[in-house]
């Protein structure tokens, strides 16, 4: 099972106080936060924590995947071919090119393949000016492309509904705190790690969510990673602070793998959740 994040920031009450400056837009300065945890899961075997579900298809394009990791990985991998070729300019012609790539590869995959499960993607676009795009393609459609706003999320009924409670807990502790509202985006890339890793894997919602955090910013600047630590314990020990987001060398695509993440019957449980406009 997966719990995989498309963030559109700003969001909430801060996108609607930015929205009503004068002269101001969200459109000079978004950016998209994208999040999954990395467990593979098996029908028959202990769980990995390794796997890749965040990839980075070009320097301001990035996606989420949830469900048949084979299928999700060849359409990404020709994604990227594919991007490089046609360079599409607007987030409109990249959603084209997406879904012809997604509905042929899964196509395929159905056709040979009696194991072949549900596919979801998001991913997270940007550009020069600062404009960004959240896309939602699924094979529950055919990957006719939609454009969503505010946070969504991949995954389970549970893990994304505690993942909603997590994101909004962690958001009105960090405004009660006193402090003004925080507009560096690396800090709300940090409440979507914490709303993941403390609200949803640490807690055991889901044994199939679990692992790290894999993390990434696409903006006008393009993607980049955060590295977010947690602690339980003195904060100014270093030895009570432990990683929430996972080192992507250390990632692995199932190709990499001896074992093949294999759909359980409950993967079927995936789909799309709205967490907050």
């Amino acid at each position: 099972m997966t719990v995989a994040v498309a963030a559109e920031y700003p969001w909430g009450r801060l996108r609607q106080i930015v929205e009503s400056l004068p002269g101001s837009s969200v459109a000079t300065g978004g950016a998209v936060i994208l999040a999954a945890d990395t467990r593979w899961t098996y029908d028959d075997r202990p769980p990995e924590d390794l796997g890749q579900k965040l990839w980075c298809i070009a320097p301001c394009v990035g996606t989420v995947f949830a469900g048949d990791v084979r299928a999700a990985e060849e359409a990404l991998t020709k994604l990227q071919r594919v991007y490089r070729r046609a360079k599409p300019a607007l987030p409109q012609q990249f959603a084209a090119i997406a879904s012809r790539v997604f509905q042929r590869v899964y196509s395929r995959h159905r056709a040979k393949r009696v194991d072949c499960g549900p596919l979801y993607f998001l991913v997270g676009m940007a550009n020069l000016r600062g404009q960004t795009a959240v896309l939602y393609l699924s094979h529950t459609n055919g990957f006719s492309p939609l454009f969503l706003r505010g946070v969504n999320a991949i995954g389970s009924r549970q893990g994304c509904a505690q993942f909603r409670q997590a994101l909004e807990d962690a958001v009105r502790e960090s405004l009660e705190s006193g402090r003004s509202w925080p507009m560096e985006i690396d800090v709300w890339a940090v409440l979507v790690t914490a709303a993941l890793k403390l609200g949803v894997i640490d807690e055991g919602i889901d044994a199939k969510v679990g692992g790290l955090v894999q993390l990434l910013i696409v903006d006008r600047d393009g993607s980049r990673t955060v590295e977010v630590s947690s602690t339980g314990g003195d904060p100014m020990k270093a030895d009570s602070w432990v990683q929430a987001t996972a080192e992507q060398d250390r990632l692995k695509r199932y190709h990499g793998l001896y074992r093949i993440p294999y759909l359980a019957s409950g993967e079927f449980d995936l789909a799309l959740h709205h967490i907050s406009d």
